[in-house]
């Protein structure tokens, strides 16, 4: 009976332990990537070969891989295919817009946008089949603490600019304190003196 209790005790743990975790900036980007693919392969009439042409600016090699690696896992790819996708990636974006408080004494919680954007022409036989551009975008809140450990230092396109925290609500805080312990410390003395 022990040992079953201490198994649900660690299960419970470990379950809170990875609902808690937030996605790091490179897997967001991942994922949007993934979703594009979604969009791209929607524009063919049936399931086909493709061949693909994958062209990202310098910057975002990095995940000219994850491209083919998401085409493949939804499409066949073949180098003698009559159709080919060209896919550009041109930009992703990690922006962080606002800083709010998470209550009167919590911690400072950031909103996080993540965009990435590009286009995409499909061919057969020369013919253009379908022709488009996507921009899709994810956003969510996180502590601004985490936010060293979900960018990728080796990876610029998965890092962005901090905003700085508002003074003044830095402010009332201390602000706040020092005037209830001087109101207690006042009331506490005006009262047992009389």
């Amino acid at each position: 009976m022990k040992n079953l209790m201490r198994i649900l005790i660690l299960m419970f743990v470990f379950c809170v332990e990875l609902l808690s975790q937030t996605s790091a900036n490179l897997k967001v980007a991942q994922n949007l990537v993934d979703s594009s693919v979604v969009i791209v392969s929607k524009n063919l009439a049936k399931p086909n070969k493709i061949n693909i042409e994958i062209n990202t600016p310098e910057n975002l090699s990095y995940l000219r891989n994850y491209i083919q690696k998401s085409f493949s896992s939804k499409l066949t790819i073949s180098d003698s295919s009559f159709i080919i996708i060209k896919y550009n990636l041109d930009e992703v974006k990690v922006e962080y817009l606002e800083i709010e408080k998470d209550g009167f004494w919590g911690n400072y919680n950031v909103k996080r946008k993540i965009d990435i954007s590009g286009n995409f022409l499909m061919l057969q036989n020369g013919k253009s089949l379908a022709a488009d551009n996507f921009l899709l975008s994810q956003a969510d809140y996180i502590k601004v603490e985490e936010i060293s450990e979900l960018e990728n230092p080796s990876l610029p396109f998965t890092q962005g600019k901090i905003p700085k925290a508002p003074l003044l609500s830095s402010l009332y805080e201390p602000i706040i304190a020092i005037s209830a312990i001087a109101v207690t410390v006042y009331l506490l003395f005006s009262v047992r003196g009389k």
